[in-house]
């Protein structure tokens, strides 16, 4: 960052204490070289310090410093209004007898301070400023600034509003490994029973699998940045478990997504006569709601419509979680969706949501007067489903909002697992070998589609599609 007499101040980043907690603040600090050369401690007079905002002080702090309502205002002014400031003055490492020695500008000195207990009435989120007043005094361009700065609550890299989350992703992972011994026995018992298993409940298999996978890389993240403070990110590692979690949630999302709407607009459901019935084949005469869209997301052989339709959205899916990023370190983001790609990622959760319920009703509509098994099987599957789509957005929109800035992240991220995770056990339960279901599906009177025979002795696995 570059500090002028211009720009006296600069954002660092933000920072949330738990109330209790020690809190230090360590960091490397660099200026060197620049347009002009030489190091930024030259021989003018400079007071470079790190401020400190809580929640109550930073609006009115942000307003002064950063936003055309504070022109006029002077920087030693505004500095009066830090929660708490101090000046970084340069230590120089140890030398090898262990002596101090001045300091050379090829180094990079280093800084660390506490931050005091009774500042801390309650877990509050802190602001990191850098400003340095004596710049308005004189015509100042100092060389850039380079920070490499640590912040620690208590022993721990992980702030306040994160503290929680590596319990909730043990709590789900727990849970969601015990669901996917579930879906095991799913596959196994539809298996038994029919010689066969679906190609929904493979899929639905895939997704908790997909799942597991992300609560799991997730949580070693948090582990690894609780004791460095860098986690497994791509820019520290190899191994990158961050990115890994966000691939395969994302994955799982768009499977259940394909699940959910293919099934609403009668998928396996709709035979000849428009629904299931016990001589159906999985071809449908007539049009369901939507015209040849409908007809594509019902049946399982316009295969290039879905294609592009669920490549569509899982391309715009990972371009927003990508402009995204470019949010996390705004002092206004709280978490991952707090920012414009993340109120269109819910726009889109909302819209498929609204296009999933519709294609429901219009297979209900479509019902015979004596498909009541059908009907009921139709209304769970839209009430489960609504609550899969509908958690996240109404989190992220409605409720969020609403609750202190250091525990939306917590609300967000844990809540929506937890939910969801709960919700997808629901849709689950609809596809057990005791239910309705495989009675009223196309599965029902289906041969072998995928597998099936023996190969040297060796029984197949056979997966029905429609």
């Amino acid at each position: 960052m570059a500090l002028s007499s211009y720009v006296t101040e600069q954002y660092i980043s933000k920072f949330s204490f738990s109330k209790g907690a020690v809190g230090t603040i360590q960091g490397n600090f660099s200026a060197l070289g620049g347009e002009k050369g030489g190091s930024y401690f030259d021989r003018r007079p400079h007071d470079l310090r790190i401020l400190l905002l809580d929640d109550e002080a930073w609006p009115e702090y942000y307003e002064k410093s950063f936003t055309k309502h504070g022109l006029g205002s002077l920087c030693v002014e505004r500095l009066q209004l830090a929660t708490w400031q101090q000046r970084i003055t340069p230590q120089m490492r140890a030398t090898y007898g262990g002596n101090g020695r001045k300091f050379d500008s090829g180094e990079e000195p280093f800084f660390t301070m506490k931050v005091p207990h009774e500042n801390r009435k309650r877990t509050h989120f802190w602001y990191a400023v850098v400003a340095d007043c004596y710049l308005e005094e004189y015509d100042a361009h100092p060389p850039a600034v380079h920070f490499d700065i640590r912040f620690l609550n208590g022993k721990s890299h992980l702030p306040a509003d994160e503290s929680g989350l590596p319990t909730i992703f043990s709590l789900v992972l727990l849970a969601t490994a015990a669901f996917g011994l579930f879906t095991i026995n799913l596959l196994t018992s539809q298996y038994k029973q029919l010689g066969q298993v679906h190609l929904i409940v493979v899929l639905l298999g895939l997704a908790v699998f997909l799942q597991t996978v992300s609560h799991s890389s997730e949580l070693a993240h948090l582990v690894v940045f609780m004791m460095n403070g860098k986690g497994l990110r791509w820019r520290h590692t190899v191994f990158a478990a961050d990115f890994m979690a966000q691939a395969a949630l994302g994955a799982s999302e768009l499977l259940i997504e394909f699940l959910l709407i293919t099934l609403a607009f009668g998928w396996t459901l709709i035979g000849k006569q428009g629904v299931a019935d016990d001589n159906a084949t999985g071809d449908s005469t007539i049009a369901p709601f939507l015209g040849k869209f409908g007809l594509a997301l019902s049946t399982g052989t316009a295969w290039r419509m879905r294609l592009a339709f669920f490549g569509s959205l899982a391309s715009s899916q990972v371009v927003l979680a990508m402009l995204g990023r470019r949010y996390e370190d705004d002092f206004n983001q709280f978490h991952d969706f707090e920012h414009p790609p993340g109120h269109a990622l819910m726009g889109i959760r909302v819209l498929l949501w609204a296009l999933f319920f519709l294609g429901g009703l219009g297979t209900i509509k479509n019902c015979q007067a004596a498909q009541d098994k059908l009907k009921r099987f139709m209304w769970q599957l839209l009430g489960a489903g609504s609550v899969w789509f509908l958690t996240f957005p109404v989190l992220v929109i409605f409720v969020a909002p609403l609750v202190e800035p250091y525990n939306r992240h917590p609300l967000v991220t844990g809540g929506s697992i937890v939910l969801q995770s709960v919700a997808l056990g629901l849709i689950s339960s609809l596809f057990v070998a005791t239910s309705g279901y495989l009675k009223m599906s196309t599965l029902a009177n289906m041969g072998t589609v995928f597998g099936g025979g023996t190969v040297k002795g060796i029984k197949r696995f056979k997966v029905a599609v429609d």
